[in-house]
């Protein structure tokens, strides 16, 4: 369809460097690729600190296309990450913010199921559960907008 994504892959995800290349784990190809090249990155977060990531991209083979391999290690934690993204022009930092952004919508659609009322549709037609999926999203943006103007200058913490 033409459209740029980023999308989080386990280790395991195969990789190569050629359409006709051996292929590896990503894992495998991105580490033992030159040590260099890593660069830092602040992830901001409305709700939490935010977090310092280090992060390189390579350019690999994947699923009929060239595709770029990002890992990112968490600085404090040491935690691993792995993203493939189409979008092979698109600046790193512009990648990582797209990559992160998923926890937040995440977190969104965690709120609604247990705040809103999302999952308590029992009805059998399309039309009704479009009329239930727009009141709670209209519930939804009810209270954050109320959240934060009783919230004022105070930071969410």
């Amino acid at each position: 369809m033409g459209q740029k994504f980023v999308a989080e892959v386990p280790v395991n995800f195969s990789v190569r460097r050629s359409a006709r290349g051996r292929s590896c784990r990503a894992e495998e190809f991105q580490l033992a690729r030159r040590p260099g090249g890593w660069k830092r990155f602040r992830i901001a977060r409305k709700t939490q600190a935010p977090s310092v990531w280090r992060a390189k991209a390579v350019r690999v083979w994947a699923a009929r296309g060239w595709h770029r391999l990002v890992t990112a290690i968490h600085e404090s934690t040491g935690e691993v990450k792995y993203f493939v993204t189409n979008a092979v022009d698109e600046p790193l930092a512009r990648v990582l913010r797209v990559a992160f952004r998923r926890a937040t919508v995440e977190q969104a659609f965690r709120l609604a199921k247990q705040e809103a009322g999302l999952m308590h549709f029992e009805g059998r037609q399309y039309v009704g559960l479009m009329r239930h999926l727009i009141m709670a999203l209209v519930v939804l943006g009810f209270v954050a907008e109320q959240t934060e103007r009783l919230r004022g200058g105070k930071t969410p913490r």
